[in-house]
């Protein structure tokens, strides 16, 4: 009898912290996010990753003038498809446009841009992820020139959520007792995607009468999230794949 309550003991102890602990891969490894590795590799081939693309078409009307511009958004294609909140990424940012007219300058002149998590609980959405703001102002030119044959562009390198104090305390709440890392689990549940949101400064100067002009560029651009199915099947096997030798022979 006392053999068999100290094995019911034994399987008790064993049972409660694969239940309880759940460690949540990260799915990042050397070779996929970096491009190589130091004493191991000499020289490295870089090959561009398959993105996936947004583009949008504005245009702009101030006098008898029109312009047509076309800001692109792109995301590594695994990114894309399925966002991943605790793990760095980078999205490009990029501005074009179609034809500038001859006595005219455009140029950018800020560029801000953040994202954030879209939840249809309003105590978690609006949290920002993170946030970049580029300003030219201090340039002498005011601005940097873009026309048909060179656009603007520049990579927003956007850091997990685990990484920011802010978003610890507002996602967990103020005041909270916890101390730990916020998991790809932890969103799964009340989050549907993220949110970014991008406004273009430009500056259009008229060389003729020196007139300068400020206008905006707004873009709310979606990326799904969905990786609660997909948590909880790894959480489940996990668990079921754990065998205890439970003979009391």
């Amino acid at each position: 009898m006392k053999k068999k309550i100290m094995m019911i003991l034994c399987i008790v102890a064993l049972v409660l912290p694969v239940s309880g602990c759940y460690l949540e891969a990260s799915e990042v490894t050397l070779e996929n996010e970096t491009v190589g590795t130091i004493g191991r590799d000499g020289t490295i081939e870089i090959e561009e990753k398959e993105m996936m693309n947004l583009e949008t078409h504005h245009k702009i009307k101030f006098g008898q003038t029109s312009l047509s511009f076309k800001p692109v958004y792109a995301v590594e294609k695994e990114r894309a498809e399925n966002w991943l909140f605790t793990q760095t990424s980078s999205i490009d940012l990029s501005l074009h446009i179609d034809d500038v007219q001859e006595g005219m300058e455009v140029m950018v002149t800020q560029v801000y841009g953040d994202i954030s998590l879209l939840s249809k609980y309003a105590k978690y959405n609006g949290i920002r992820q993170d946030s970049i703001n580029i300003a030219y102002g201090s340039l002498p030119t005011g601005g940097v020139s873009i026309r048909e044959s060179d656009g603007y562009s520049m990579p927003f390198q956007i850091e997990g959520v685990d990484k920011s104090e802010t978003f610890f305390h507002l996602f967990m709440g103020y005041g909270s007792s916890q101390a730990k890392r916020i998991t790809e689990y932890d969103l799964a549940g009340v989050v549907q995607g993220a949110v970014l949101n991008v406004v273009w400064t430009i500056l259009i100067r008229e060389e003729a009468s020196g007139n300068l002009y400020i206008k905006t560029i707004n873009d709310r651009v979606g990326i799904p999230y969905d990786r609660g199915t997909e948590l909880q099947e790894n959480e489940e096997t996990s668990i079921n794949t754990e065998h205890l030798d439970t003979d009391t022979e």
